[in-house]
């Protein structure tokens, strides 16, 4: 109950049958880019779940991947 766990989805292969190879294998060199990303992530909002701030933790990784999409600008009436 002292530590925290973070889990990390890696996606499934499609087949029941290659679970279990695809959840213990290394990682493919096409997921380089990913993991990076999400483990920087993760590195950058740690200090959230030691201050107890789960979901904040969590919003802030997931906008890793998912950021906020800029404001479109207005349409301007043209006269």
């Amino acid at each position: 109950p002292e530590f925290k766990r973070v889990r990390l989805g890696i996606g499934h292969p499609g087949v029941k049958d290659l679970v279990q190879p695809h959840v213990l294998s290394d990682f493919a060199k096409s997921d380089r880019d990913w993991l990076s990303k999400l483990l920087e992530g993760v590195a950058d909002e740690v200090e959230l779940l030691a201050e107890a701030k789960d979901e904040k933790f969590q919003s802030k990784v997931a906008l890793v991947f998912n950021p906020p999409r800029p404001n479109a600008p207005r349409d301007e009436k043209k006269d």
